[in-house]
């Protein structure tokens, strides 16, 4: 079973005894995010302003790895396994970089005034850059454990 870009909204231990129900013994359970690579200056401005939004709001993040505790408080899989050794990216102009963080569920989720802020923001970064194409570089995160 994999669960991609999605755990963490439902990371709870009755979402973990129906996981650990359907899972054969030994069956494995796998967690996948593409996680913005903060080792761009222009990316990790806007990571920083998008981590400022989840400490105002109850959007659940993966980022925040609460998950990891109800994983580890159910106690019913292997310990977690983890692989960031695979990288993506998407490029695109300024129009597809605001999409992208708009598409977030935190922005998303705000109001129009915060997602205008947050977006003028965002332009003001961009812009800064000198730059008119982007590179969104990601890692991608991989985790899995098994059933016991």
């Amino acid at each position: 079973m994999i669960a991609a870009q999605s755990f963490h909204w439902f990371a709870n231990q009755k979402a973990l005894a129906e996981i650990h129900r359907v899972l054969v013994p030994g069956g494995h359970f796998g967690l996948i995010w593409r996680n913005r690579d903060r080792s761009v200056p222009w990316v990790d401005k806007i990571e920083e302003m998008l981590q400022k939004s989840y400490e105002l709001s109850s959007t659940p993040t993966q980022r925040n790895e609460k998950w990891v505790d109800e994983v580890a408080r159910f106690g019913k899989f292997a310990p977690i396994q983890s692989d960031f050794s695979l990288k993506l990216e998407q490029e695109g102009d300024v129009n597809f970089i605001l999409d992208r963080y708009l598409s977030i569920s935190v922005i998303a989720s705000s109001n129009d005034e915060e997602k205008k802020a947050f977006l003028n923001k965002v332009k003001t970064i961009l812009k800064e850059t000198g730059e008119s194409v982007f590179v969104l570089p990601y890692i991608v995160s991989i985790y899995w454990m098994s059933k016991i």
